[in-house]
């Protein structure tokens, strides 16, 4: 384990999405769309903790890129700016247009709530993945907010990151012109509590041994650096933090 870690956490390179014209996203045979502003992430960078910060983005870019990890970023009441304005945000699955890889615009994409996850001998068991949410302050085309949990959860690599509360600073882009071209740059800074990254097994390649969350954390020397307290009891705790893009999406009611 120790090489493995030490070659990855040496030597990271970064890994790494249709086209037509038409007045952005519309009903489909999935169902009815939502009317929620909803985005896909397309890429997450993380900072802290900077020792292992581009290790950790490179796999979670690499599991957006083979498209094995779908995440979103939901705003309720975007259209309305005198209103109540809420983000929600986690995992999700398609509804509809996975078989057509080319077109992206004809995929609808649901919530995701209930996922697998690999225990300390590398079986499968079923896990939550909750949909985390928050109340925004707006200020034009910048928002603010902090979800009581945001689940960076792989399907695929059965793999989820738990960030409790996740401080969210943000700014939508809009296209007059084409819909499908807005996107959102958000700025995220939480934590993730010390039992937490001792229950999170993965593998940093595929065919790697099974790692926790926090053997990768010791092994880089990374220490908790901050606390929560959870039904009054005070537990250690690692900030996370770092940046996400992501553009617009059609959404399942």
């Amino acid at each position: 384990m120790k090489l493995a870690l030490c070659a990855l956490l040496a030597a990271a390179c970064v890994c790494g999405c249709d086209d037509d014209d038409d007045n952005g996203p519309a009903q489909t045979d999935a169902g009815v769309t939502s009317e929620k502003d909803t985005f896909l992430f397309t890429k997450i960078t993380l900072t802290e903790p900077s020792k292992v910060a581009t290790i950790l983005t490179n796999l979670l870019n690499t599991n957006l890129g083979d498209e094995k990890m779908y995440l979103f970023a939901q705003l309720d009441g975007w259209k309305n700016p005198g209103g109540e304005l809420k983000l929600y945000g986690g995992a999700g699955q398609y509804v509809a247009g996975k078989e057509t890889a080319e077109d992206f615009k004809d995929d609808v994409f649901k919530w995701l709530t209930a996922g697998k996850c690999l225990d300390a001998e590398g079986k499968e068991f079923q896990c939550s993945v909750d949909v985390g949410q928050g109340v925004c302050t707006r200020n034009g085309d910048q928002f603010e907010t902090t979800l009581n949990i945001l689940n960076i959860y792989s399907d695929d690599s059965m793999v989820i990151f738990p960030i409790k509360e996740a401080h969210l600073k943000g700014q939508v882009t809009q296209d007059a012109n084409d819909p499908w071209n807005d996107k959102i740059v958000v700025d995220m800074k939480g934590v993730i509590i010390e039992p937490d990254t001792i229950s999170t097994h993965f593998r940093l390649t595929p065919q790697g041994s099974l790692e926790t969350l926090k053997s990768v954390l010791d092994f880089a020397k990374v220490a908790p650096d901050t606390s929560v307290t959870i039904n009054g009891e005070e537990i250690k705790a690692y900030t996370f933090a770092g940046s996400f893009e992501a553009t617009r999406s059609q959404f399942a009611e």
